[in-house]
């Protein structure tokens, strides 16, 4: 199965980004976000085929003092709760 996942606009509400950080953010999040569907596979809704127009993300505590690139991961993990396959 191929899946496509295109993120037109991430906000991060709150938190404290940096412009020059917004790479590593993203490179983070994106190599989680793969390995995580990877692993677990998407929702039975989703797996069907669907277009979001927003999804809302999992809550998740920042321990403070991560590098950008764990912010990402942790950010990936809270998106997928909403994408994933349900256990």
């Amino acid at each position: 199965m191929k899946v496509c996942v295109h993120i037109d606009r991430l906000v991060l509400d709150g938190l404290p980004v940096g412009l020059g950080q917004a790479s590593a953010i993203e490179a983070g999040l994106v190599r989680e976000l793969h390995a995580l569907l990877k692993a677990g596979g998407l929702s039975p809704d989703l797996a069907r085929g669907a277009a979001l127009a927003a999804l809302p993300a999992a809550d998740f505590r920042r321990a403070g003092g991560e590098a950008p690139s764990q912010m990402g991961r942790q950010i990936a993990g809270a998106l997928y709760a909403g994408l994933g396959a349900r256990r």
